[in-house]
């Protein structure tokens, strides 16, 4: 019984299998620079959209990294409407899980009042 083709077969397998993941190390992968490229135009992109984005009065909070509590959220919230009825700029509700509905301002108005 010939049992050096099958040898050769599994050695060959093997070796090719060990050359696929090196050559899946070599593939470009994106680099630090490339990814904070890609967020920055991303950032550029939502900057110069002429009707800018909305959130919540969390939302934001949450994305400017800044925590408060539900009595602040509802005073942020009251101060954002009379910002946005003066300033002309609509605002909208959204459903929310936890509280039914929210409403949502825009960034420029939310920006004056959590920086």
């Amino acid at each position: 019984m010939n049992l050096e083709a099958p040898l050769i077969l599994v050695l060959q397998l093997r070796a090719g299998s060990s050359l696929q993941r090196e050559l899946g190390k070599l593939q470009p992968q994106p680099s630090a620079l490339e990814q904070r490229l890609d967020q920055h135009e991303c950032e550029i992109g939502r900057i110069f959209k002429p009707d800018g984005q909305f959130f919540s009065i969390r939302g934001w909070a949450n994305h400017r990294k800044v925590k408060i509590n539900i009595k602040e959220a509802s005073n942020y919230g009251r101060v954002a409407s009379r910002l946005s009825k003066e300033a002309g700029i609509s605002t909208d509700k959204v459903p929310d899980p936890r509280y039914g509905s929210v409403k949502v301002y825009h960034e420029s108005i939310l920006i004056q009042i959590i920086p």
